[in-house]
C-alpha cells in the first residue's frame, strides 16, 4: 500500500495541476511508465520503463529496477499467465532480483520480495500442471527447478523439503500406472519411478506412500515378465527369467513390510504382501497374510 501511495505521489508530482499529457510529459520515464500502466496501457509502460534502466541516472536506483518488475509482473498476469516459458515472468524475476543489489529501501525491499515469493509461487504451480494435465515431465521438472532457485530468497522460511517430497511424488504417478498384465509394460518406465520414489526416502525417510509404491512397482515388474514368459524357450532361458523374478519380489518384499509397519493403506499392502510371498512360493507368509486380509475384508462388510 505505501509503495502504491509513492507511485501515485510520483504521478500527482509529475502532473502538477495540469491534465494535459501533451503538454506538461513528466521528463522521467519511470514516472512515465507507471502512468501508463495505471492507465492499463502495457506496451508503453513497458517501452519506458525499459529505456529508465538504460539512463545512466536511473539505471542503478533500486526503484527503477522495483518498478521494472513490477510492469514485467503485470504484463505476465495480463498476457502469459498460462505460458509456463512467459519472457515478462522471466523479466519480472530478473528485475526484482536486480533491484535488491542496490541501495536498500525498506518498501521496494518488502515489496520485491512479496512479489518474488507470488513469482516462485507461480512456477510451482506451473510444475503441478504439468504433471496433472499436460503430463509432461520435462516441463513439471524445468518449472520445479525455477521454484528452488528462487523461493530461498523469496521467503528463506519456505519449507523446500517438504514442497520436493510432495512434487517426486506427484511427478512418479506420471510413470507408475502401467498393468503389468498389459503386454506394453515398460521396464524403463517403471524404474524412472523407482528412481523417483527413492529420492522421496532420500528426503523422508517415513514416507508410507514411497515405500508402498516401491513394493508394487518391483512387484509389477516381476509380474510383467512373469506375463511375457514364452515356456517353449530352452529351459535354462526360461529358468534365468523365472530368477530374475524373484529377485525382483525380494526387491519389493522390504519396501512392502515397511509400509505395513507404517500402518499405510492396510488392505492394499496386505493385498502387496500377499501377492509378493506367492510368487516367492512362502507358503507359511502367505496363508499369514491372507489370513490377515480376509479378517480384514470380513469387518468391512
Amino acid at each position: 500500500m505505501r509503495i502504491l501511495k509513492y507511485i501515485s505521489f510520483l504521478l500527482l508530482f509529475a502532473w502538477q495541476i495540469n491534465t494535459s499529457y501533451a503538454q506538461f510529459a513528466p521528463k522521467d520515464d519511470v514516472v512515465k511508465a507507471m502512468l501508463f500502466l495505471q492507465q492499463n496501457e502495457f506496451d508503453s509502460a513497458k517501452k519506458y520503463i525499459d529505456s529508465a534502466i538504460e539512463n545512466p541516472e536511473l539505471q542503478n536506483k533500486q526503484a527503477t529496477w522495483y518498478y521494472r518488475g513490477y510492469i514485467y509482473k503485470a504484463l505476465f498476469k495480463q498476457r502469459e499467465k498460462n505460458n509456463k516459458f512467459s519472457p515478462y515472468r522471466e523479466e519480472a524475476v530478473r528485475s526484482y532480483k536486480k533491484s535488491l543489489e542496490f541501495k536498500q529501501e525498506e518498501q521496494f525491499t518488502k515489496g520485491a520480495l512479496k512479489s518474488l515469493e507470488y513469482l516462485a509461487a507461480t512456477y510451482y504451480n506451473d510444475a503441478a500442471m504439468a504433471i496433472k494435465i499436460d503430463k509432461d515431465a520435462e516441463t513439471a521438472m524445468k518449472m520445479f527447478e525455477k521454484y528452488k532457485q528462487l523461493i530461498p530468497l523469496a521467503n528463506p522460511n519456505e519449507d523446500i523439503k517438504k514442497r520436493e517430497v510432495e512434487f517426486y511424488l506427484a511427478l512418479a504417478t506420471l510413470y507408475n500406472s502401467q498393468d503389468p498384465q498389459d503386454s506394453s509394460f515398460d521396464q524403463n518406465v517403471a524404474d524412472r519411478a523407482i528412481n523417483l520414489y527413492e529420492h522421496v526416502l532420500s528426503l523422508d525417510t517415513n514416507n508410507a506412500s514411497a515405500y508402498y509404491n516401491l513394493g508394487i512397482l518391483y512387484y509389477n515388474k516381476a509380474a510383467s515378465l512373469i506375463n511375457k514368459m514364452d515356456y517353449d524357450e530352452p529351459l535354462d532361458v526360461v529358468n534365468e527369467k523365472l530368477d530374475h523374478c524373484v529377485s525382483l519380489f525380494l526387491k519389493a518384499l522390504p519396501y512392502m513390510l515397511k509400509a505395513y509397519d507404517l500402518n499405510f493403506r492396510r488392505k492394499d499392502v496386505l493385498e502387496g504382501l500377499v501377492g509378493i510371498y506367492y510368487g516367492l512360493n512362502d507358503d507359511e507368509k502367505y496363508e499369514k497374510y491372507k489370513a490377515e486380509l480376509d479378517a480384514l475384508k470380513n469387518s468391512e462388510k
